[in-house]
C-alpha cells in the first residue's frame, strides 16, 4: 500500500457527513463505563465494533465510486515500467545503519507516513504501542513492504504486504484484492484515554472510521516504483498488473526522504495533523 492509497482511504473516511460527524451522537450514547478486568478504552472499541456494519454502509457507496476513479488506468501497458526510477532498496542498504535502520518518511498533512522495506525495522517502530484492531487478508511470507500512517495524534495504521522486486519496482505476491496481507491499528500507550472527554471519544471515533473504511475496501493490488524528484526526495509511481500507469492515484503521492529510525519516535504522531474539532469539544481537556 503506497502513500496515496492510505491518503485516499483517510480522505474518504473523513468526508463531510461521514461517520465521524454523522455518528457522533451514537458514539456519545455508547455505554463505556469500566468493568472488572477491562478498560474503558477496550469497552469503547467493543461497542464501536458492534456498529461496524452501520459505519460501513454509510461509507460504501462513496468509497466504491472513488475507488473506480483512482484505480482506472491512465495509459497503455508499458513493459518497461520497472526499468525507470531508483533502486530504493539499494539506497536504504547503503545508508548509515543499513535497511533495518532507515525508512522512507513523508510529512503528509493527514499524518506522517513511513515506508519500510525491511520488516525488521517495524518492531522498533511499534514498540510502546497497543494493538486495538487487526485483520488478515492473505498469507504473506518472505520480504515485505510495510507502511505506517499516523491516522490521529494517538493512532498508527500498520499495513504489511509480501512483495517481490521486479527490476527497480515492487509487486505484491498476492493478486487477491485487499488493502494489504495484514493490517493492524495501534494506539500510543503513552497517551491516556479519558472516557469522560468528548475530544478523546472523537479521536477514537476518527481512528475507528478510518479503520473501517480501509480494512473493508477490496483494494486492487498494484505495483510501484520510486522516482527521485529532487536531491534526496522521492515519490512513488503506481501501475496495475499489466504495467498500465495509475495516474489518478499518483496525484495523491507525497514526497518521501530517507530518515534514520532513531529520529522517528517523536515524529510519528507528534507531527500528526490535529483533528478539526469544534471549539467547545477541543477545550474539554
Amino acid at each position: 500500500m503506497r502513500t496515496s492509497i492510505l491518503s485516499i482511504g483517510v480522505a474518504l473516511a473523513l468526508l463531510a457527513g461521514g461517520p465521524v460527524s454523522a455518528k457522533q451522537g451514537d458514539l456519545g450514547s455508547l455505554e463505556v463505563g469500566t468493568a472488572a478486568g477491562d478498560s474503558a478504552l477496550n469497552l469503547l472499541w467493543s461497542a464501536m465494533e458492534m456498529q461496524a456494519e452501520s459505519f460501513w454502509s454509510e461509507l460504501r457507496t462513496e468509497i466504491e465510486s472513488q475507488r473506480a476513479h483512482y484505480f482506472a488506468p491512465t495509459g497503455a501497458p508499458d513493459s518497461g515500467w520497472a526499468d525507470a526510477g531508483v533502486d530504493l532498496a539499494a539506497l536504504l542498504a547503503r545508508a548509515p545503519g543499513g535497511a533495518a535502520g532507515n525508512v522512507l518518511y513523508s510529512d503528509d498533512p493527514d499524518g506522517p507516513v513511513l515506508h519500510v522495506l525491511d520488516a525488521a525495522a517495524v518492531t522498533q517502530l511499534i514498540s510502546g504501542w497497543q494493538q486495538v484492531a487487526s485483520r488478515d487478508f492473505a498469507a504473506g511470507e518472505g520480504p515485505a513492504f510495510v507502511s505506517l500512517l499516523a491516522v490521529t495524534p494517538a493512532h498508527l495504521l500498520v499495513s504489511r504486504e509480501a512483495t517481490e522486486q521486479v527490476g527497480k519496482g515492487y509487486c505484491p505476491k498476492s493478486d487477491e484484492p485487499a488493502p494489504a496481507d495484514h493490517m493492524a491499528l495501534y494506539r500510543d500507550r503513552a497517551m491516556p484515554f479519558d472516557d469522560a472527554s468528548e475530544r478523546d471519544g472523537m479521536v477514537e471515533g476518527a481512528a475507528f472510521s478510518t479503520w473501517t473504511a480501509l480494512s473493508r475496501t477490496q483494494t486492487p493490488r498494484v505495483c510501484w516504483t520510486y522516482v527521485e524528484v529532487a536531491p534526496g526526495l522521492y515519490e512513488s509511481r503506481s501501475f496495475d498488473a499489466e504495467g498500465r500507469p495509475l495516474g489518478h492515484m499518483d496525484e495523491g503521492t507525497k514526497q518521501l526522504r530517507i530518515v534514520p529510525i532513531a529520529d522517528l519516535r517523536a515524529m510519528l504522531t507528534a507531527k500528526a495533523q490535529p483533528l478539526d474539532l469544534p471549539q467547545d469539544s477541543a477545550s474539554v481537556r
